[in-house]
């Protein structure tokens, strides 16, 4: 294949005649065509020399009216001044939903007052603070122990009486617990916890080897679980 610029003619089936705008610019120096007009000039040539048609003009094709003539006929099939939308649609066949929110009522004088002294109370006697109230008596003995106490159970580290003071801990907190201390909506059902972990734990641990009997034992966990049921009855929970 000869280059299309060459002065060489080109052979072709069908002869052909290069473009006039085309021959003025190969003679001249300089161009005086603009550059698109060079560039569509330069595509007839190859499609010439290829011997391939020009592509005619891209045509649309046909638009599809057979769904415009579905919706129409959808249309035409519902009654006339009947709009259809989403929420008629939902609701059609089903009652009218009522908005069941309502304005919450003001509270009393009296009710903020209460709300103001739960949430101290709250604040002040945690679950762990009133753990140690309840076994506060121990702990002193214990702390007595270690500066007064005798030379032998200080040599010892007063070990008795802290594993004793320690069982406290443990028991209370375990009482405390077992009564959803945390949950209480009043004074009165914090303080009911509050004094049964107490009377209870004196009740049937005198010391630090009452811990060990398991007659003991059973007869505390037995009326843990009456308190518990009484209390529940007693405050509705």
């Amino acid at each position: 294949m000869v280059w299309p610029f060459s002065s060489e003619k080109i052979q072709t089936k069908d002869d052909f005649r290069i473009p006039k705008d085309l021959d003025e610019l190969l003679k001249q120096e300089e161009s005086t065509l603009s550059e698109r007009e060079f560039k569509s000039n330069l595509k007839q040539l190859s499609e010439l020399t290829n011997h391939r048609p020009l592509d005619p003009s891209p045509t649309l094709a046909p638009k599809d009216d057979s769904n415009a003539e579905k919706q129409s006929d959808l249309q035409s099939s519902e009654p006339k001044g009947k709009i259809v939308t989403a929420k008629t649609a939902l609701f059609e066949n089903s009652p009218l939903l009522h908005d069941s929110r309502q304005d919450p009522k003001p509270l009393t004088q009296e009710q903020l007052k209460n709300a103001r002294e739960l949430s101290q109370y709250k604040r002040e006697n945690p679950l762990h603070a009133s753990v140690l109230v309840n076994c506060a008596d121990l702990q002193l003995a214990f702390l007595n122990c270690l500066t007064e106490g005798k030379f032998a159970e200080r040599m010892r580290g007063c070990n008795v009486k802290n594993n004793f003071y320690q069982s406290c801990l443990n028991k209370q907190s375990m009482i405390f617990k077992f009564f959803d201390y945390n949950s209480m909506t009043s004074i009165k059902e914090f303080e009911e916890i509050k004094y049964v972990a107490d009377s209870l734990f004196t009740k049937y641990y005198q010391c630090y080897d009452d811990l060990f009997e398991e007659e003991k034992n059973e007869k505390f966990a037995k009326e843990l679980r009456a308190k518990r049921e009484e209390f529940h009855c007693r405050f509705g929970k």
